[in-house]
């Protein structure tokens, strides 16, 4: 294969070819390649731009290959794969896709051996043998049960081990066998939940540049790319507009802004000059800087971050689920009963009724299905939850915590307002400033230009040649008129514009709300134009929904100006708010909410939220949030609507609604059966039949699909009322 590591085959396997439009598979035969030389073929061919899907199958020697493309690629892949060389072939650690994926296999393997195994194969099998079979079964049981009992005391391990006894000493082999089915399947679901759940959470926090460009001389700017880990304290880099700083830093030549919104939540780029320090993971938006490496990779302020947050994993409530504590506490109380049913009866049978109809089966099986489906249902909407906890407690969480930029709201500028003063109207201010400002593509300049835009503005070029003044503003010239705009520092002071007293109270009037860009023309204040970071469309009507659903409060943090988190938490109904907060006073935020009300819930996106977010029992990070906002959140919202925050509570009090159904099912069902058994009116073989039947049942209904209806209380009242206005006109 071209560019690839894979080798020309020297000598030719025979292989047979299946295709139709768009698709090729080819078969060499069973275990011509092994399972890691099948994540190396898949990445090879996934590196084309026209390969859609690979997926290699060792175990019938398959490559199945999704493509789009005409007969010329389709002729190239066939070629390709005819001249791979098996025997060399590379063999490469899988991917996270690749890892789902054979997680995903193997679980589905293991589920369908354990049936077949029970419903298939051990009926077959002759008496002696298959009491034999059974007896090896439960040596695994037992043996936990005996451990368990020793190191944690009475757990449902030891009870589900009582009742494997206890059917094997009446010899009811098929009971026992029933037993260690269900916990078998219940163990696969915990097994495959965890697993998927730490491939979710895989490292993916480094900083991702391989190469750096480092300067050998200032003066002549001579640079040479280097790899990352070549790179020592001391060494100068330079970066470039649009590219991540990749270390912290000192400033010794050039100037720019620099984004900081991931790693301090500031909502505008910050100005960095010569003496300034700049920090890793932040991105230079204009200009350019040349770097003197002061702190390596494993010791950047990140990094500090990451010690927060591995702090924080370790305070973390790990809320396991309500029921499966219950199962744990009846567990003493059933090996009572039985016990005591004995003495008073001295009939084993009706003693080991108790033991047959144990209440831990079904609700170990149950409720992670249960929990299972929502999460599946959640997926298919776009919300990656990390575990079934994290739903529990945001089914009823009495407080919310938000951070402001980039989750309440879109940390995209828009012009809410137009200030003019004579000679200039607002028409002409607005026009002008679009006009000049469209030459720079940063987040300022393109909400005045979309403004213009908006109101129907053609500015056609009427100014002289533009310079940008890097974190200042712009100088050009209109009718021979010098021509000023940017910020109050650059216009006032640098430049000594004139401003009427009364003009600048106006301004400085909106300067509460509001980021200001002033206008000066031919050395005298004409205008300013008013920004804000506005709230998400939704942001206002998806809190009210919250509130309907149970959530008595909301606490906005955020790194802006005290005006701004105050304009903002009075258009959005905040409970309460903090301005100007530091990543360590986050997590001071969350640890005092999780004090005063049991349990805290987060939503954040930015770099500088993770410690605040690691420590919250629920954190959720949006789809634009920084990739290890992501990696420590619980949940994420992977359409970054806040919306699906109102679907996620909906979905969690439905989940939670089923399994306190099905505990009151198992609990009430399970009664019903001992009961039977210790009157003597049904056997403990039939308890245990029915017991097993009714888990089964109860097991599968958990995987129906949650109804969530997702009109507030006000649409459904209309549809009412429209349904009943219908019903009279008839």
């Amino acid at each position: 294969m071209k560019s690839s590591s894979l080798k020309a085959n020297p000598m030719q396997i025979p292989m047979s070819v299946f295709e139709r439009p768009g698709v090729l598979r080819v078969r060499f035969g069973r275990y011509t390649f092994t399972r890691v030389q099948a994540n190396t073929l898949e990445q090879e061919f996934l590196a084309r731009p026209y390969v859609i899907s690979c997926i290699a199958n060792p175990a019938n020697g398959s490559i199945r290959i999704h493509y789009r493309g005409d007969q010329v690629l389709r002729d190239e892949l066939l070629q390709d794969i005819k001249r791979i060389d098996f025997s060399s072939l590379a063999e490469s650690a899988a991917n996270n896709d690749q890892l789902r994926r054979e997680v995903g296999r193997e679980f589905r393997r293991k589920i369908v051996k354990k049936v077949l195994g029970r419903f298939v194969y051990s009926p077959l099998l002759p008496a002696k043998l298959y009491h034999a079979y059974v007896l090896l079964r439960a040596y695994r049981f037992l043996q936990l049960g005996l451990k368990t009992l020793a190191k944690r005391g009475l757990k449902i391990e030891v009870l589900d081990a009582a009742a494997i006894s206890a059917a094997l000493f009446i010899k009811d082999y098929r009971t026992a066998n029933s037993v260690m089915f269900f916990l078998s399947i219940s163990e696969c679901l915990e097994r495959y939940t965890s697993v998927r759940t730490k491939l979710d959470l895989n490292d993916s926090l480094k900083i991702r540049t391989d190469h750096v460009f480092r300067v050998n001389d200032l003066e002549t700017m001579e640079a040479e790319r280097i790899p990352m880990e070549a790179l020592q304290i001391g060494d100068i880099i330079q970066v470039q507009a649009g590219t991540q700083i990749p270390i912290d830093g000192e400033v010794v030549a050039g100037l720019a802004t620099v984004d900081q919104s991931s790693l301090t939540g500031e909502s505008e780029p910050v100005k960095k000059e010569i003496g300034d320090s700049v920090f890793a993971a932040t991105v230079i938006s204009e200009g350019g800087l040349c770097i003197r490496v002061r702190q390596l990779a494993a010791e950047t302020k990140i990094s500090k971050i990451v010690d927060l947050i591995d702090h924080g994993e370790s305070q973390k409530a790990m809320i396991q689920g309500q029921r499966e504590r219950f199962a744990d506490g009846i567990v003493p109380y059933s090996l009572l009963a039985t016990f005591v049913t004995y003495l008073l009866t001295r009939n084993l049978y009706k003693a080991l009724s108790i033991l047959m109809v144990d209440y831990s089966c079904a609700i170990k099986l149950s409720t992670p299905i249960a929990v299972m489906t929502a999460i599946r249902q959640a997926a298919e909407r776009e919300i990656l939850i990390k575990g079934g906890r994290y739903l529990e407690v945001f089914a009823d969480a009495p407080t919310l915590i938000f951070d402001k930029t980039g989750t309440l709201t879109r940390s995209c500028p828009e012009v809410s307002e137009v200030i003019a003063f004579e000679p200039y109207t607002r028409h002409e201010v607005l026009r002008d400033a679009a006009c000049i400002e469209e030459h720079f593509p940063h987040s300022l300049a393109n909400a005045i230009v979309r403004k213009a835009a908006e109101e129907g503005i053609e500015h056609r070029e009427r100014h002289a040649e533009v310079h940008y003044i890097i974190a200042h503003g712009i100088k050009t010239s209109i009718a021979g008129e010098e021509v000023l705009i940017g910020s109050r520092h650059f216009i006032f002071n640098v430049e000594k514009v004139l401003i009427h007293p009364h003009e600048q109270a106006l301004i400085d009037e909106k300067a509460q709300q509001y980021s200001i860009v002033y206008m000066a023309v031919g050395g005298r204040c004409v205008g300013a134009i008013c920004l804000e970071d506005p709230p998400r469309n939704e942001a206002k009507a998806c809190l009210e929904k919250l509130y309907a659903l149970g959530v008595n409060e909301t606490l906005m943090l955020t790194g802006d100006s005290e005006r701004a988190a105050r304009a903002i938490g009075k258009r959005l109904n905040i409970s309460a708010y903090r301005s100007e907060v530091l990543p360590e006073d986050k997590v001071d935020y969350v640890r005092e909410v999780q004090e005063r009300v049991g349990r805290a819930v987060m939503v954040g996106d930015g770099i500088n939220d993770t410690p605040a977010l690691s420590l919250a029992d629920v954190s959720i990070a949006m789809k634009d949030a920084s990739d290890i906002a992501r990696e420590v959140s619980d949940i994420i919202l992977l359409r970054s609507h806040l919306e699906d925050l109102v679907y996620l509570r909906k979905l969690s009090q439905a989940l939670m609604n089923r399994i306190n159904t099905n505990f009151t099912n198992i609990i009430g069902l399970n009664t019903l059966f001992i009961s039977l058994g210790l009157f003597g009116i049904i056997p403990p073989t039939t308890a245990a039949f029915l017991h097993n039947s009714t888990t089964f049942v109860i097991s599968a209904t958990s995987m129906r699909q949650y109804y969530i209806d997702e009109r507030s209380d006000t649409e459904r009242a209309k549809l009412i009322q429209d349904a009943i206005d219908v019903c009279e006109s008839l």
